[in-house]
């Protein structure tokens, strides 16, 4: 089987402990200037908030053990265990805890419990000269994408589309975050998939590495969940993809729906300018037995092949259990040709 790089070339280097802090680069002409937040040290204080949906008492205990773990303490949002059916509270009340951890000086990282349903919800009342004024290392993935491409789109701040509180962390989900949101990185920074990951694609396609269209993009990062990026076209909360690689995943999505929101977005985005196209492992995403569908391959390869750019699927990302972590609005290398 072949197997890919997602290299972060030198310039990720600025994630490092020299220019973590107060430096910047541009990245668009029409955005604010990239803002990279200071790292995390052992002992800082890591604010717990749930932007979507409630959870269950297992996913709390896990969080904070995860916190705890990597050596971090814990504050809890104000309205962390609020329910409001599929929401962890109202609004208001989640609203209220995501600007209470940015204003709070003594918190130095804020960490999403999980996703689930309800961050596009809140992007039109969210105070974002706020978030300007205290950038501070924010961490989730899934629902969290429509936070991360609204801070980016409106702050210009670098946050982190990796595991969130609740996750089952294991040694590969820990040795590709750490190094990215603490002082402990190590720069240029070069990912390769999980061992366990590329063990499971030899007997399940859906994971399974496999080159769409060969090459290498250099490029800044952005994207996230595919339905929530799909959502958001239109909103104004929704990143460029020109000219930068475009990281996609999803979960529980038959093909024609994938083919619908890739789609959606070639039609109403930039994502035909895009410099590459990085795809993690679409879980659950299969067609069903003996259905009149394309395969999930078969989809991606009719609506991304003919693009002229580099196109890989199955990188160590997305609702699965061994993931590492992308840092928004950071130069990447893609590397899609065999390794």
């Amino acid at each position: 089987m072949k197997r890919r790089e997602f290299n972060k070339n030198t310039i990720l280097g600025a994630l490092g402990i020299t220019a973590f802090g107060g430096s910047s680069l541009a990245f668009s002409t029409k955005q604010p200037r990239l803002v990279k937040p200071t790292p995390l040290r052992q002992g800082d204080t890591i604010g717990l908030i749930a932007p979507s949906s409630p959870f269950d008492e297992e996913r709390y205990e896990r969080a904070k053990t995860n916190i705890k773990e990597l050596g971090f303490k814990l504050k809890e949002g104000r309205h962390l265990h609020k329910e409001k059916g599929y929401l962890a509270g109202t609004d208001q009340q989640r609203l209220e805890d995501l600007h209470r951890m940015f204003d709070d000086r003594k918190i130095r990282g804020i960490w999403c419990i999980r996703g689930g349903y309800g961050s596009t919800r809140m992007l039109n009342k969210i105070d974002f000269s706020l978030i300007a004024a205290n950038p501070k290392v924010f961490l989730g993935y899934s629902d969290i994408t429509a936070l991360h491409n609204a801070i980016m789109c409106k702050t210009g701040l670098a946050t982190f589309h990796g595991p969130v509180a609740a996750t089952k962390m294991n040694e590969y989900n820990v040795d590709h975050l750490m190094p990215l949101i603490s002082d402990s990185g190590h720069f240029p920074f070069t990912i390769s998939s999980a061992s366990e990951n590329v063990e499971r694609g030899k007997e399940e396609e859906i994971y399974e590495e496999v080159t769409i269209s060969g090459g290498r993009a250099i490029g800044k990062l952005t994207g996230g969940n595919l339905t929530l990026l799909s959502a958001l076209v239109g909103t104004g909360y929704l990143d460029s993809f020109s000219e930068k690689i475009v990281f996609l995943e999803d979960i529980n999505e038959p093909p024609y729906k994938v083919d619908r929101m890739l789609t959606h977005l070639l039609n109403a985005t930039d994502l035909k300018k895009a410099a590459g196209i990085a795809l993690g492992i679409f879980t659950g995403c299969e067609a069903r037995p003996n259905s009149w569908s394309l395969t999930l391959r078969e989809t991606i390869v009719d609506r991304l092949s003919n693009l002229g750019i580099p196109v890989v699927y199955g990188l160590s990302f997305g609702h699965i259990d061994y993931q590492f972590t992308l840092p928004m609005g950071i130069h990447a290398e893609l590397n899609a040709d065999e390794v």
